[in-house]
């Protein structure tokens, strides 16, 4: 990985999963890191670990949120990685705070702190990088508005580059899609239990397509050749620190290169645009 000395780098929920992973790659650069999260606690485990890291807690929903963070540093990076939990439930299982809580928080904190860099606006050439979601691609219809709002993530950092491009403020927004699942983002081990109800959307999914017979043991085949993470409930999830690593590697190159915006990188199972 290239090294970034000197270079400052805010993320906005670096506190767990692929976030935490960003700020430790990072880190391991030679960036100035600020992780931004609600929970001190986790923060301050997150200090422990690394002590060069500064932390601060804030909830990043709040209008007060970006000045807040932009009057403590004055970034040259901004990766806006927060995210609520998906549901894991068909949306007419749900009531509309559940289906709308992504809204409320993924794509809250992305235009909160987009319009931000934009108004303030962020110094000449700093690169601003949200984690979208492959689902904003494909849909994913076991996850509430998921994947509605991590495609407005994708709307609004190609909003975000028009305006930037118009007013001269030489800002790169970028929306960083990861195309395999992440079941868990949480950087806990994964549940059986999610684990067997993904597969089982999809082998349901799958029989619809192709008019297959639905008895047991084919069920239990299909899950066994769908399931999307590590069998067994002991088995830890390493797809969040794969994909954090990815999206962190790819921070520091448009970081450091600075390269025109909307183009997509030919990397395995990641999609970089701002262009739709």
């Amino acid at each position: 990985m290239q090294q970034l000395p000197q270079k400052k780098v805010v993320v906005l929920g670096g506190s767990r999963g692929v976030g935490r992973v960003i700020v430790q790659t990072l880190n391991a650069a030679g960036a100035q890191v600020m992780a931004v999260a609600r929970n001190q606690d986790i923060l301050a485990g997150l200090k422990r670990e690394a002590p060069e890291v500064e932390t601060l807690a804030l909830d990043v929903t709040e209008d007060c949120a970006p000045e807040a963070v932009f009057e403590r540093i004055n970034p040259d990076g901004l990766v806006i990685c927060v995210g609520a939990k998906r549901t894991g439930s068909p949306f007419y299982e749900l009531e509309w705070p559940e289906f709308a809580e992504t809204w409320d928080i993924d794509v809250k904190a992305s235009f909160l702190f987009c319009r931000a860099a934009i108004r303030r606006p962020l110094q000449a050439g700093a690169v601003i990088i949200l984690i979208s979601s492959g689902a904003a691609l494909g849909g994913s219809p076991i996850s509430g508005g998921y994947a509605g709002a991590k495609r407005m993530q994708m709307f609004l950092a190609n909003y975000a580059q028009k305006e930037s491009d118009r007013l001269g403020l030489d800002l790169r927004f970028l929306a960083v899609t990861p195309m395999r699942p992440m079941v868990d983002t949480e950087g806990r081990p994964c549940r059986s239990s999610e684990l067997h109800q993904v597969s089982r959307h999809l082998h349901r999914r799958v029989h619809q397509r192709n008019g297959l017979t639905t008895d047991r043991s084919r069920r239990r085949q299909c899950r066994s050749e769908l399931r999307h993470g590590p069998p067994g409930p002991s088995e830890q999830c390493v797809r969040c620190v794969w994909q954090g690593r990815r999206a962190a590697k790819v921070a520091v190159e448009w970081t450091t290169s600075r390269k025109g915006c909307g183009a997509t990188l030919k990397r395995p199972s990641l999609r970089v645009t701002s262009e739709l």
